[in-house]
């Protein structure tokens, strides 16, 4: 098909979906086709099938097609941004007219563009810039909690003061900066009445505190990892961080019975990462990644939430402050919601990275079900080629692993709901809900893209797409 009339059918198919109605799985399974045969790399962009040739509007619009469909190919999204911000918006394949009206569309919706757990992942600590908050109370206090962390570290020397502003900034700066910094606040305003007693210096306390936890627990993920990034000169910065942490809730509230939590919640977080260590680990060699004979069992993945448990205590501060006890069902519920939708975060981040954790020999949750059915399909073998067996692996994972691991995500995500609604909250809970909305969208996309691949292997038998086949 030539590369015009397979554009043109894009933006027609499109309009359609725009419309509100469907389209046919033939259809469906035609533009499919095409994209794997015309990829330049996994995910976009897609050359004209001519010496290799990219045009940015037959680009765009299967970005706009996909886009109809709920899917973001973020590797596609960068191209179309790239030549946008380089002026290199020209096609070969749409008429002027047509090209402004596609980019019209396409910057309509860049807003609200997100990757789905398919997607190429990067850090959630990492992602976006340490800005668009949009309350200016809340933001006041954000720069406070950032100003505070960056100045205690003021009197140190200059190798040390740069590696400890270095770790406030790589916690702060990411997609989880606000809650990292900010949750305690969005219990305060939940409380509503109840949280007027909480004072904005205690909200901003409790968020330097949990900024060195995360920052702590960073530089010691690193390690732990094996990551070649690991920076032994990060080592002693990491010990003050949590020294800091360590000293500001063992001291806090201990009347209300804060200290014995911190102390039990911190040993929980203790036993997960030995137990990470101890049983999440496979050797590789080269190419060669060694099954293990028994792989870990999660259980209630409870083992995800407790390296990150330190999250809870600030909120879990804030309750007590308030009169209540750390036994109240309250109290419990908070930590259940939080509990959830932090499982449900690292599940997520587990089906983001498996082929990383899979390369080095991490054991992670997506990673175990993925071996678990490569052991059903191959139940004499004892290794994986990374390289050979790579298509197989994400075929499996696509088709077996995903769809059973979203479910969970979503699971979870409703458990977490759950608590935060019997919590009783009078105020504002729209950001503490949109902590699990987060990861139920991400589920909820990576579902859509699995049927809508279905689809495909659906209709490969109908005579229009063996049609296709013949031609491309």
């Amino acid at each position: 098909m030539q590369p015009i009339h397979f554009t043109q059918m894009l933006r027609a198919y499109t309009a359609v979906l725009i419309s509100g109605n469907s389209l046919p799985a033939e259809a469906v399974s035609q533009v499919l086709i095409m994209l794997l045969t015309l990829e330049a790399k996994e995910g976009g962009p897609y050359t004209t099938g001519t010496e290799g040739e990219i045009d940015f509007g037959m680009n765009l619009a299967i970005a706009l097609f996909l886009s109809a469909h709920e899917i973001t190919l973020p590797n596609l999204s960068a191209y179309i941004d790239d030549c946008l911000n380089k002026n290199r918006a020209t096609s070969e394949c749409v008429s002027d007219e047509e090209l402004a009206a596609d980019i019209q569309e396409y910057r309509r919706h860049a807003p609200i563009r997100s990757e789905s757990l398919i997607g190429s992942h990067k850090s959630q600590l990492l992602a976006e810039p340490m800005h668009a908050i949009a309350d200016s109370h809340e933001e006041r206090l954000f720069q406070n909690i950032y100003h505070t962390a960056h100045n205690y570290f003021a009197h140190t020397n200059p190798e040390f003061n740069r590696g400890a502003n270095f770790m406030i900034r790589r916690v702060l700066n990411g997609s989880l900066g606000k809650q990292i910094a900010l949750m305690s606040l969005y219990v305060r305003d939940a409380l509503a009445e109840r949280g007027e007693k909480v004072v904005d210096e205690f909200v901003i306390q409790l968020g330097v505190a949990n900024t060195f936890f995360w920052a702590a627990s960073l530089v010691y993920d690193d390690f732990w990892d094996e990551d070649e990034g690991a920076n032994p000169a990060l080592l002693p910065v990491a010990n003050a961080f949590m020294r800091q942490y360590v000293d500001r809730f063992s001291t806090l509230l201990p009347e209300k019975g804060l200290r014995e939590y911190f102390h039990s919640l911190m040993g929980q977080l203790e036993n997960a990462n030995a137990w990470e260590i101890e049983n999440c680990r496979t050797k590789v060699e080269g190419e060669l990644l060694a099954i293990p004979v028994k792989l870990p069992e999660y259980g209630d993945y409870r083992m995800k939430f407790y390296p990150a448990s330190g999250h809870c205590l600030g909120p879990v501060a804030v309750m007590l402050s308030c009169e209540y006890e750390i036994e109240s069902k309250e109290t419990q519920a908070l930590i259940g919601y939080m509990r959830e939708y932090l499982i449900a975060m690292q599940l997520n981040d587990d089906a983001h990275d498996w082929k990383e954790d899979l390369e080095r020999g991490h054991l992670s949750t997506a990673v175990v079900e993925l071996l678990s059915a490569w052991k059903i399909q191959h139940p004499e073998s004892n290794e994986i080629n990374l390289v050979d067996d790579m298509p197989e692996l994400e075929e499996l994972f696509w088709f077996t692993v995903l769809e059973p691991l979203c479910e969970k995500i979503l699971a979870h995500s409703a458990r977490s709901r759950g608590n935060l609604s019997s919590i009783g909250f009078a105020g504002n809970i729209e950001t503490l809900e949109k902590y699990i909305k987060r990861n139920e969208n991400a589920a909820h996309k990576a579902l859509a893209e699995i049927e809508l691949s279905k689809s495909l292997l659906n209709a490969m038998s109908y005579p229009q797409v063996r049609g296709i086949l013949s031609k491309t």
